[in-house]
């Protein structure tokens, strides 16, 4: 709708009409077009089949001459009697195409009207500022998208930002589940990740039936923050402002430490390697402190015997 017609067979316009106002249609269907000789395709009593009549300052047959006798001077077949409101135009007269060149040319008393130049709705753009389709006074630019198949603000999309669109061209709308259209890694399907958004779309924050920060605690084990390696159930309580141990107690036993908070996150080892090295360390020093014992008390059972 509102594209040009122009002369190929085809219904540019969408109007249910071929060719219309172009010089191979019979606008005003006398049984001629411009291309068969129509010196004017807007008035059916002229064509080329009409009989001169005098006096009327029309060329109605179409040959050339005005009542056969008169002056025409610009020779457009128009005297000024029958209409003629510019006798120095060939191309303005009763009737004529209008075209965009700021002229009256069909005598009508409008200008440009039905052209590229002209509003021909009235919503203030013409099809040269920009108007998609000047016959409908809602489509132009800066118009309000509306979600009708319609590209209603003549932008080159069609129902953009609503919910039958893919805004961030993830392969889901808002109708088909997405939940944040403005983000390609937030849709149905999407993998969840610890970090504070519904990235599926489920309905749910941050939920995972797996261990995600590898502490060897699920939250399903109890681990009440899946997202720190320092805070499960089985970890002993720090000084740090964090309820490690998920007993629902932050700190406990550090009031009277007059510690200040530690960062154990800063370290960049994995907690269970970290609890693996302390244990293997813990182990290491009960065996030295064994062997010490036994090796100080050799010397004092022998000189016993003596």
């Amino acid at each position: 709708p509102g594209t040009p017609e122009i002369c190929d067979g085809v219904d540019q316009d969408c109007d249910g009409l071929i060719d219309e106002g172009t010089e191979c249609y019979d606008d005003d269907g006398d049984g001629y077009t411009e291309l068969t000789g129509d010196c004017s395709d807007g008035d059916a009593s002229v064509n080329p089949g009409q009989a001169e009549v005098l006096g009327n300052g029309v060329d109605d047959d179409c040959d050339g001459t005005v009542d056969d006798a008169a002056d025409d001077p610009d020779g457009d077949g128009y005297l000024a009697s029958a209409g003629d409101c510019d006798e120095g135009q060939a191309d303005t007269h009763t009737g004529a195409p209008e075209l965009p060149d700021g002229r009256d040319n069909d005598c009508d008393g409008i200008i440009d009207e039905g052209t590229n130049q002209y509003d021909d709705d009235g919503d203030g753009f013409s099809e040269e500022a920009g108007d998609c389709n000047d016959a409908d006074a809602t489509i132009h630019p800066g118009a309000d998208e509306l979600f009708d198949g319609v590209d209603n603000d003549c932008d080159g999309l069609v129902d953009e930002g609503g919910p039958r669109t893919d805004d961030d061209g993830d392969g889901y709308t808002e109708e088909g589940g997405d939940c944040d259209d403005r983000d390609d890694g937030v849709h149905p399907g999407a993998p969840e990740v610890i970090n504070g958004v519904d990235d599926d779309c489920d309905g749910e924050v941050d939920e995972t039936t797996g261990d995600a920060d590898l502490d060897g605690f699920t939250v399903a084990d109890g681990d009440c923050d899946d997202g720190n390696g320092w805070v499960n159930p089985d970890i002993t309580e720090m000084c740090d402002e964090v309820d490690n141990n998920c007993d629902g107690a932050i700190d406990e036993g550090c009031a009277d430490l007059d510690e200040k908070p530690v960062t154990p996150s800063a370290c960049s080892c994995d907690t269970r390697a970290s609890m693996a090295s302390g244990a293997a360390g813990a182990w290491a020093v009960a065996l030295w402190a064994l062997r010490r014992r036994r090796s100080t008390a050799s010397p004092k059972s022998a000189w016993s015997a003596r």
